[in-house]
């Protein structure tokens, strides 16, 4: 099941739900009878398909899950090593473009609905203007601009980039799924 569906008992199933699942099904085929640099088969499938989490109510996504898709970025990682999954053939590639599609998906939606919770501004009404800043509320900052704006700057990540977007459409329907498989097919494989 997706993460979505996990994590929210009153959600309604969507196609991008039955495309997070079908990315679910084949990481767990893979891991369980292709070659790969899992350290240990048995505890991986443990750890990503059957840890869950418990809200006091109701079963939750497990940690492993929800932080694979939600939080790392491109790879699913070896609950014992901790190193990228790899199955060393084109496989990793399709895994990898579906994780970072469900991965933008996520990183969409936890934005849009932090977005939703911030207050509504009321513009200035028209009898009372914003006023012009005059020059006692002007300061003087005796540093380069360089060092002002490296001294401890994040980088936002949380915010969606058009790639963000672009890469979560390419998992909502099962035509963009379909495609990315069939691109994959030619490639000769070991």
């Amino acid at each position: 099941m997706s993460v979505a569906m996990l994590s929210r008992r009153a959600k309604t199933v969507e196609v991008v739900d039955d495309m997070e699942s079908f990315f679910y099904v084949i990481l767990y085929y893979a891991a369980r009878y292709l070659a790969s640099n899992i350290t240990n088969v048995p505890i991986f499938i443990e750890n990503f398909f059957d840890s869950y989490g418990w809200d006091g109510s109701a079963y939750t996504v497990g940690e492993t899950k929800s932080t694979a898709i939600k939080e790392a970025r491109g790879v699913v990682v070896d609950t014992v090593n901790g190193e990228p999954v790899s199955f060393s053939s084109p496989l990793d590639e399709v895994l990898g473009e579906l994780r970072d599609g469900f991965h933008s998906l996520y990183k969409i939606r936890k934005h849009t609905s932090r977005k939703s919770l911030l207050p509504i501004t009321v513009p200035p009404a028209e009898d009372n203007p914003p006023r012009t800043p005059s020059r006692s509320d002007v300061r003087v900052i005796d540093e380069p601009l360089m060092d002002r704006t490296t001294k401890g700057a994040k980088k936002r990540t949380d915010i969606p980039t058009e790639d963000d977007h672009t890469r979560a459409a390419e998992v909502t329907d099962h035509e963009c799924v379909l495609s990315l498989l069939q691109k994959r097919i030619v490639v000769r494989w070991p």
